[in-house]
């Protein structure tokens, strides 16, 4: 927010807010310029136990924009749920957690810098990720200065073409 008074600027003071919850408490987790409010993304995220599937949807249309899948990076700890409960059991959950972050923060950031075609005259501004104990922004942007690497095995990629049905994974 620091950066605030030349985002307010920038259109008039006509901006766009961003708001979540984080448990009961609204807060504000972007502002943007000028009325970007048609141009909502999110990614909705599948976790099965072989990959892990995340399809950039548009909130507005409900179009899927572009989807890629990665192999769970947890199966180095069983093939089964079963094997890794008792991983989880006998070393805890961190590391287990932390594989599954990595595979769902590395499919974000890729879908981010995809950069699925947009409507002429639309601009993507930035992407909203939203797991564990509330949202945290993840704009396309912020792809370039994070600091580790998709780590995830790319299960397969592919931008939509528009038909139904075919793809693992495909909602």
């Amino acid at each position: 927010m620091r950066n605030l008074p030349e985002i307010l600027r920038a259109e008039g003071f006509r901006v766009t807010a961003t708001v979540g919850l984080r448990q009961d408490v609204a807060e504000v987790m972007d502002v943007e310029p000028g009325d970007t409010s048609a141009r909502n993304y999110m990614v909705v995220v599948d976790i099965g136990t072989t990959t892990v599937v995340a399809h950039l949807v548009d909130v507005t249309t409900i179009r899927t924009l572009d989807a890629k899948a990665c192999f769970n990076s947890q199966g180095v700890y069983g093939r089964e749920v079963t094997g890794r409960m008792i991983s989880a059991e006998k070393r805890g959950v961190e590391e287990l957690q932390r594989l599954l972050m990595e595979d769902l923060n590395g499919l974000i950031r890729s879908l981010a810098e995809a950069k699925p075609r947009e409507p002429a005259g639309h601009q993507r501004r930035g992407l909203r990720r939203q797991y564990g104990h509330g949202a945290l922004p993840a704009r396309a942007s912020d792809a370039q200065h994070s600091a580790a690497p998709p780590t995830c095995r790319p299960a397969w990629s592919r931008p939509r073409s528009g038909r139904r049905g075919g793809d693992p994974g495909e909602p």
